[in-house]
């Protein structure tokens, strides 16, 4: 078998092999001698014991110098202060490895704040893991990094329960009050090539943001992301009433991340430090943000007022956002409050509240994609629905998906008329509220200004009720009707919202009716649909006419049938058993045309 494997192949194998088996492999033949040997000294450990056999000047026969030509990375892990007067011996050793993980024990004295990295030139990734439980300054870690013009990946990790090590770039209290360490910070050498970065977001502090901001001039994304320690762990040490002087502090920057595209925010680190201080900063340098990823972490009766004060800066330039609304205590986000962003085009949101549609196109008049997910209930604000003063434009919206959230059946009807350029509509985990569902069993989704190319709908319901299986589909765009001839913008929204009063739409009987069932046609369960014949309309029709009646009966009958037989994990029910499915409902749908159809993940071919 070993012949039949290359070089190339053994080596990419002994990468992903346990560090323990690398040895045994190698002895398995002379051909994955090299390769497996290669992975195992690939990256050493180098500890106390180590350390002190390389540097033996006796012990030339040592295996870690043996393997010296296979190493292009170190370990080295839990070395006292003693042991650390080595270090620049080892560094000698390994003068051209371009990988190393620094790893401090909380068992010794903090030795991290004296080591000297400039030998290692040549490094291209750093890693810093340390611990400490007492909260004296790691003093000068980050400039001690500065000679190191080959390394374009740092990660800094650290489970200390202070943020002082961060902040104590020039060992200064309040960098406020030591205008004197501001100029030195501009004269550290920066990385010009880092083009991304990742952080914690467990404590920052403005001078942290302006040692990066003179650090990394050409950064291209900034992320931010929760670390392993809890909020609670972290002191909230921020202190509110020197906002403007550190907006002050920001400004004596020559420039900040003036090449930034990407971010990934939060309203606050968790030891309180607000990231407006961030987007103003960058709103005054002029820097235009494409991208945002912004989270609520503030859950104050004021959050609102704190996320509007973060994001607002940048809200003219993003182009793409993604908002994580935690917050639900607060029907503030039916509102106004919510910003203009005057340039956005995609909008992913993920919220707890609940979203007005109408406000969210107000504000985003160039939107095209948007993504809602987690909404108590999508609805509209009452002046869409009641003013007779207002006017609607229509929106260029293009695609809309919406999962796990609430839906008034008004909104179709609103969004077919206002956002007529809309082509793909998807609808997951969706609960129809309100609505005839009780007395006529049918929820109507009217859409005739709308000419789809995708409309998926899965997992659809009312209330607590079972999903829906049934479904009808009326397609107008060949009828002559007045509800989808009049395409006036500046038409009075209750006048082109409520179109199923209009007496021209589609009845029943010109719909096309389908049931999801389960086909065990081909010897296998699988989901399918099938379209009724005019028989079972008929008998669906007369079903629907006297829908509470004929539900309480069906639902009685059910809980006399002892040995009824269960549904499929999906909740199907084979196709001959369709007329059951029908005390759960039907929805109806009403639109100008649809390409392509797809319910439950089941493309419908029409």
């Amino acid at each position: 078998m070993s012949k039949r494997l290359p070089y190339d192949v053994l080596s990419y194998i002994a990468k992903y092999i346990e560090r323990d088996t690398q040895l045994t492999c190698a002895v398995v033949c002379k051909q994955w001698t090299e390769p497996f040997l290669d992975a195992y000294w690939h990256y050493p450990f180098i500890n106390s014991k180590a350390l002190k056999s390389l540097c033996k000047k006796s012990n030339r026969n040592n295996v870690h110098l043996r393997n010296l030509h296979r190493t292009r990375g170190l370990t080295t892990y839990y070395l006292t202060e003693k042991e650390m007067k080595l270090f620049p011996t080892l560094q000698q050793i390994y003068q051209n490895i371009n990988h190393v993980e620094y790893i401090e024990a909380t068992d010794y004295e903090p030795i991290l704040n004296t080591t000297d990295w400039s030998p290692w030139k040549s490094l291209r990734r750093l890693k810093i893991d340390y611990d400490y439980t007492w909260t004296e300054l790691v003093r000068d870690i980050l400039f001690t990094l500065s000679p190191l013009t080959s390394l374009v990946h740092f990660i800094f990790k650290t489970t200390s329960s202070h943020d002082d090590d961060i902040k104590g770039h020039g060992a200064a209290s309040r960098l406020l009050t030591t205008t004197g360490v501001l100029e030195s910070v501009k004269e550290i050498a920066p990385a010009k090539t880092i083009k991304e970065v990742c952080f914690d977001n467990d404590s920052l502090s403005t001078p942290w943001m302006f040692y990066f901001a003179c650090k990394y001039p050409n950064l291209q994304t900034i992320r931010f992301k929760d670390g392993y320690r809890s909020p609670e762990s972290i002191e909230e040490d921020y202190e509110p009433k020197y906002y403007k002087d550190d907006l002050q502090i920001l400004s004596c920057l020559d420039q900040f991340f003036p090449c930034l595209k990407s971010a990934h925010i939060f309203t606050e680190s968790w030891n309180g430090w607000p990231f407006s201080l961030f987007t103003s900063s960058l709103k005054h340098f002029g820097v235009k943000l494409e991208f945002l990823n912004y989270g609520t972490n503030s859950f104050g009766p004021d959050w609102l007022v704190h996320s509007n004060r973060c994001l607002q800066p940048v809200a003219d330039s993003v182009q793409t956002m993604k908002l994580d609304i935690a917050y639900a205590d607060d029907n503030k986000l039916r509102t106004n409050d919510f910003n203009l962003y005057p340039s956005l085009v995609k909008l992913r949101i993920t919220l707890r509240s609940r979203p007005r549609i109408n406000i969210i196109l107000d504000k985003c008049p160039k939107l095209r994609i948007l993504d809602l997910s987690q909404g108590e209930a999508l609805s509209l604000s009452n002046y869409a629905k009641h003013s007779q003063n207002q006017s609607l434009s229509i929106h260029p919206l293009r695609r809309l998906n919406a999962q796990s959230t609430s839906i008034h059946p008004e909104i179709f009807k609103y969004l077919s008329f206002r956002c007529q350029q809309l082509l793909d509509l998807k609808l997951c985990k969706i609960n129809l509220i309100e609505g005839d569902w009780l007395k006529t069993g049918q929820l109507h989704m009217d859409m005739l200004f709308s000419q789809l190319n995708t409309f998926e709908l899965a997992q659809i319901h009312f209330s607590k009720q079972k999903t829906f299986k049934l479904f009808a589909i009326a397609q107008t765009e060949n009828t002559n009707t007045n509800s989808t001839s009049n395409t006036n913008t500046n038409t009075n929204p209750d006048t082109d919202i409520n179109l199923p009063e209009q007496s021209n739409q589609p009845q029943l009987t010109q719909l096309k009716w389908y049931h999801v069932c389960l086909d065990n046609s081909s010897g296998k369960q699988k989901a399918a649909i099938w379209e009724l014949g005019s028989q079972d309309i008929d008998f669906a029709q007369r079903y629907y006419e006297n829908f509470p009646e004929n539900q309480a009966r069906d639902q009685a009958h059910d809980q006399e049938q002892e040995n009824l037989p269960q549904p499929s994990a999906t909740g199907l029910i084979p196709r001959s058993d369709w007329q059951k499915d029908l005390q759960y409902g039907v929805i109806i749908i009403r639109v100008k045309s649809v390409k392509y159809f797809i319910f439950d993940s089941i493309l419908l071919k029409t």
